[in-house]
């Protein structure tokens, strides 16, 4: 067993009165919040009867390693360095207390071509549920991704990174393109054909001549 911490340490980002901790991987963590029932003792010995509470809990999953598991009840406060469960995740905190079950963000590997579904299965099998979470995966639990784990994670991470690209060329054509827009129309203004704005001319009349 252990701790949050341990799945994504804290680091401490920027100085002075301007600071904020970042949690690493945490992005590429399954996480689902519960309510338990806790026996409570000393209340249990006083009624004489066993008395149950029901309180929130938390469990933390890390991708490609059963073994590594958390399950405790829900921090409401700051840890040490680390920030409220609530606050931390806080997207499956909300969902929670809507009454939703909320998967991992990302892309889901039965959406990915390069998936099998019983290799889509496996995955889930160990909390890996998106393509972020495979590429997530480190190199101390590539064993339990079974023949070619690494050539799988390194996949993903590519495919991610491609995406990435696309995203950023897209953005960039789009932009390029009302740039393009907006000088097309500056033009279409300034030509000697374009309608002038004001009031149109007089009409001359027999008067005139």
């Amino acid at each position: 067993m252990f701790d949050a911490p341990t799945l994504a340490e804290g680091q401490v980002i920027g100085n002075g009165d301007v600071r904020q901790v970042a949690y690493g991987n945490d992005a590429g963590l399954y996480v689902e919040f519960s309510y338990e029932d806790v026996y409570l003792e000393a209340k249990s010995q006083e009624e004489g009867r066993p008395i149950y509470e029901q309180r929130p809990f938390i469990s933390i999953y890390a991708p490609g390693d059963k073994t590594k598991k958390v399950v405790r009840e829900v921090r409401t406060q700051w840890f040490g360095d680390t920030p409220p469960d609530t606050e931390r995740f806080s997207r499956q905190w909300a969902a929670f207390q809507q009454g939703e079950k909320v998967m991992a963000t990302g892309l889901p590997l039965k959406e990915w071509p390069l998936m099998t579904s019983s290799q889509v299965k496996e995955l889930n099998g160990l909390n890996i549920y998106t393509v972020e979470q495979l590429a997530e995966v480190p190199d101390a639990s590539l064993d339990s991704l079974g023949h070619g784990g690494r050539a799988t994670r390194d996949k993903a991470k590519a495919h991610l990174a491609r995406m990435g690209e696309t995203a950023a060329t897209d953005k960039l054509a789009e932009q390029n393109a009302d740039l393009q827009r907006q000088l097309d129309e500056l033009r279409a203004s300034l030509s000697p054909d374009a309608p002038r704005r004001g009031r149109p001319p007089k009409e001359r009349t027999e008067e005139d001549v």
